[in-house]
């Protein structure tokens, strides 16, 4: 209906309300007296609005997958956990696997390095070491008792001053020695602490990682390779995919309107919006069926207008009881406010 012939008719049920309740009276409700019965008039604010669903949810894939089957059809009603679409997640599932594989071949690689080069000394190159060291440690020892007795000879003039130095010579070789391999070790294990620290850093990416994919399976509209319903009554609308097409992030998979969440957006003419009050009761006569009355609530006034082809007019959100499943989103409507 174009809005000249909705101001129209607004104006008509103004005028006939103002007729019946008579010049000079204010919006309260009026009893006119029929017979011996008493006849309650109440003033409203007409209008029309359309019905739509506020929790409206895009469902959405963000991980390799093509599409098996689309499980339902456009407009079709579902309930909570129905099987909308059925993926294919071999791609994805192959790139967890390998997530997996290099967790453990990190974490095995550092316990190896742990339990070979510092919490034991297991490992080849550490023992040639640590033997080297022993063996070291004993030729300095040695070279040690030699040259207490050369200094008793020198004493004794058994050798000569050249002959003691030689000795001593020999004496901080052994112990030079005895320190480079220290030292060696020392150099092995910091390098061996360095390779699992990087690993230990990389293994905790590598985890994020693998909680980040498996996290984008753990939504509730996913269930193994199934897009399931979410909500308890709603409707398929906007499938964007056929069997056979690989999905993208960027492209939703389909939309579900949430039937729990409907209400009436109704347009009031900007003449008529400082009669309309929140929490007014409302009379919602459908389209589709005009001998049908719903009871509704005003539950929003916008606190901006809107122009529709020249006129300005307020949305007004109303709720109602939908318990029949009758009123269906898109559905157009009459409204009657209560003042």
């Amino acid at each position: 209906m174009s809005t000249i012939k909705r101001r129209i008719i607004l104006a008509l049920v103004v005028a006939l309300t103002m007729s019946v309740s008579g010049c000079g009276t204010n919006n309260a409700a009026k009893s006119v007296t029929v017979n011996s019965g008493t006849v309650k008039s109440t003033k409203t604010v007409d209008g029309f609005g359309v019905v739509k669903a506020v929790d409206i949810k895009n469902i959405t894939v963000d991980f390799p997958a093509a599409v098996k089957t689309i499980d339902v059809v456009e407009g079709q009603k579902v309930k909570n956990q129905d099987s909308l679409v059925t993926l294919n997640l071999t791609e994805f599932e192959d790139q967890i696997k390998s997530k997996e594989m290099s967790i453990s071949s990190e974490s095995h690689d550092i316990e190896e390095i742990q339990n070979d080069y510092l919490n034991t000394s297991n490992a080849p190159d550490l023992q040639k070491l640590l033997n080297d060291l022993k063996n070291a440690q004993d030729l300095y020892n040695q070279v040690q008792s030699e040259y207490a007795a050369q200094q008793t000879l020198f004493k004794s003039g058994g050798i000569s001053k050249y002959d003691l130095d030689q000795s001593k010579k020999t004496v901080d070789a052994k112990r030079n020695d005895v320190e480079d391999i220290k030292s060696s070790i020392d150099t092995l294990k910091y390098e061996k602490q360095q390779t699992v620290d990087s690993k230990k850093s990389d293994l905790a990416i590598l985890e994020s990682d693998l909680a980040a994919m498996k996290d984008k399976l753990n939504k509730s509209y996913i269930k193994g390779s199934d897009i399931i319903s979410n909500v308890n009554h709603g409707i398929v609308y906007d499938i964007g995919y056929v069997p056979g097409d690989i999905v993208s992030s960027d492209k939703k998979v389909l939309s579900l309107l949430n039937l729990d969440s409907l209400i009436v957006e109704a347009n009031i003419p900007e003449e008529f919006i400082k009669s309309v009050k929140m929490s007014a009761d409302v009379d919602i006569i459908p389209q589709a069926d005009k001998s049908k009355t719903i009871k509704g609530k005003v539950i929003r006034i916008s606190d901006k207008a809107v122009v529709n082809n020249g006129e300005t007019d307020v949305p007004v959100d109303i709720s109602f009881n939908n318990s029949d499943g009758f009123l269906l989103p898109g559905f157009n409507v009459d409204v009657k406010i209560n003042q």
